[in-house]
């Protein structure tokens, strides 16, 4: 009995872990309610799929991340490095491909990101899917943006800010395959 226990634990273990995106070469950001992994991103508690933006569409100068619900075409893909988020977009007006390298983050700052090198970031993964700042699991809120867009920060302090967890997964949530 005991052996058949720990045989299903290793296997369920071993699941959980092919699942999680544990070598970094692509992943996708969601936000949940709940610090825990799951198999399928779908059925993590409140979960949103995430989308970088520009909030200055004209400059496009910085993106921001945005929450974005199902019916999405597609959703950017990160890799994680030197503590610095990465992926890439298209550039102002669709013209070109730039790599778009997160910001260093303090309280009550967007997760921004710059088509620029950035020095060394502050974000880690913990347990392979869990997105920490300065190796904090809590603080990332969802809060209001200047266009009425619901924007990742991490310790959002307006009003309109409210607690999650952002994951990194390797499937996206909401889609169908």
């Amino acid at each position: 009995m005991r052996l058949a226990t720990l045989s299903l634990l290793s296997i369920l273990g071993t699941s959980l872990a092919y699942t999680l995106p544990t070598d970094l070469t692509q992943f996708y950001l969601v936000t949940t309610s709940q610090s825990t992994p799951s198999t399928n991103s779908s059925q993590l508690q409140g979960v949103s799929a995430t989308a970088i933006f520009a909030e200055d569409p004209v400059l496009q100068s910085y993106l921001l991340l945005r929450l974005i619900g199902p019916g999405y075409a597609s959703l950017p893909n990160f890799t994680l490095v030197d503590g610095t988020l990465s992926t890439i977009a298209a550039g102002p007006h669709g013209q070109g491909s730039y790599k778009y390298n997160s910001t260093v983050l303090s309280s009550n700052s967007p997760l921004k990101f710059l088509p620029s090198v950035q020095p060394a970031g502050n974000i880690a993964l913990d347990g392979g899917y869990l997105l920490t700042v300065g190796g904090e699991k809590e603080g990332w809120t969802i809060c209001e943006g200047a266009l009425g867009q619901r924007v990742l920060y991490w310790k959002g302090a307006n009003g309109t800010c409210a607690k999650t967890y952002l994951h990194a997964v390797r499937e996206v949530p909401y889609r169908k395959p």
